[in-house]
């Protein structure tokens, strides 16, 4: 005679509750991959790489507008160029009075920052009039560094004696002069 045994296991309780057993409908192994962020948006145009001539001198700044269909240069040569994704030349905007330290396209992109040794430009893009400048102010130097926030109403310079402004750009001056060193 064969005895029947019961082939179930006896369960556990842990914390009061019974143990489950391994749901089947749970996955085992390592959790999956996260999905990888979406591309960046980038203009259909300037999806193939393309080389752009236009200038005698180093480029020092190369910003984009906002909705990726414009790029601007300055550089060492004293010019500002914008340039298109189906330009082979780049369209003159401007003539510097020194050579250029960086650039910056405003929210928006209808007006662009424009830093040279001696002053920084607030242009039009449309009209390419300087909408407003500032000078260099007394016992600095000259401009050696530029950066934009991102919303467009702070910009920071380093200056040649090693001080850094933080500037206001509707207040048209300064607000804050600290010690690089």
């Amino acid at each position: 005679a064969v005895s029947k045994t019961n082939t179930k296991e006896p369960t556990k309780k842990i914390n009061g509750e019974k143990e489950k057993k391994d749901d089947p409908k749970i996955k085992k192994g390592p959790p999956p991959k996260p999905d990888p962020p979406p591309p960046l948006e980038v203009a259909a145009d300037f999806k193939e790489p393309k080389l752009f001539r236009g200038h005698d001198a180093i480029p020092r700044g190369v910003p984009v507008s906002p909705d990726g269909r414009m790029v601007l240069s300055v550089g060492d040569d004293k010019y500002l160029f914008s340039w298109s994704p189906t330009a082979d030349k780049g369209s003159l905007r401007k003539n510097l009075n020194s050579p250029a330290i960086g650039a910056a396209v405003m929210p928006g992109g209808k007006e662009a920052l424009i830093c040279d040794t001696g002053r920084i430009y607030r242009v039009d893009l449309a009209t390419n009039n300087e909408v407003k400048t500032w000078v260099v102010p007394p016992n600095v130097g000259s401009y050696s560094a530029f950066a934009m926030s991102p919303d467009g109403k702070s910009m920071v310079t380093g200056m040649s004696n090693g001080k850094i402004l933080w500037w206001n750009v509707e207040k048209n001056d300064y607000d804050t002069a600290m010690d690089a060193a």
